[in-house]
């Protein structure tokens, strides 16, 4: 029996439902920097989980997402975490400072897809 690794969420390999529902993402134009449906969907999918209307934003890496992380990386998304606000208005100017900080992909969708 292998063991396990808790050394690094870097170690562990791509959950293959990420790959396919990035692969299945892969066709036709859809519109950029998470004006995508599938952005709009985690925030659906993720305002239904916790039961409140939340503002949910995927970021590049872990280390952004202090709000709230729930170790999408350790457990098999390839490179993204998600910070969430419970309270919308908290979650007014994070839109500019995730662009300017480096964790605005144009091609969002796949970001969002892995998280």
């Amino acid at each position: 029996m292998a063991g396990k690794n808790f050394g690094s969420d870097n170690v562990t390999p791509i959950a293959p439902e990420v790959i396919h529902a990035i692969a299945a993402a892969n066709t036709g134009s859809v519109n950029s920097y998470g004006h995508d449906p599938y952005t709009e969907r985690l925030t659906t999918l993720a305002s239904t989980i916790f039961e409140t209307d939340v503002a949910i934003y995927p970021v590049t890496t872990g280390t952004v997402a202090t709000t709230l992380a729930l170790g999408a990386t350790k457990n098999g998304a390839m490179a993204a975490e998600a910070v969430t606000f419970f309270d919308r208005a908290r979650a007014v100017g994070f839109e500019s400072r995730r662009k300017r900080a480096g964790h605005l992909w144009s091609k969002m969708r796949f970001l969002t897809l892995s998280s």
